[in-house]
């Protein structure tokens, strides 16, 4: 059976641009960025580099008092811009 990308969501999503940052443990990869959409089991976030799947990391509000561990679920290629 084929792996579904993105996966199949049972909670919808909510619009919501919030300035956060990543970090993975694993390989000291760091990034300031936004979201795109949230739920309350997941967020989407616009990336400058390719984060890999399973991938565990960090995720904190810029600024705030949110933090969260996390896992990347999936990784595309963002359309060019023209």
């Amino acid at each position: 059976m084929a792996n579904v990308f993105p996966p199949v969501r049972t909670q919808s999503r909510t619009p919501e641009k919030m300035l956060v940052e990543l970090y993975s443990f694993e390989n000291a990869t760091h990034e300031i960025t936004s979201t795109i959409n949230v739920s309350l089991h997941g967020a989407r976030v616009l990336t400058k580099v390719p984060w890999a799947p399973d991938q565990h990391v960090s995720l904190r509000s810029v600024p705030g008092k949110l933090y969260s561990r996390a896992h990347i679920v999936y990784c595309k290629p963002r359309p060019s811009a023209r």
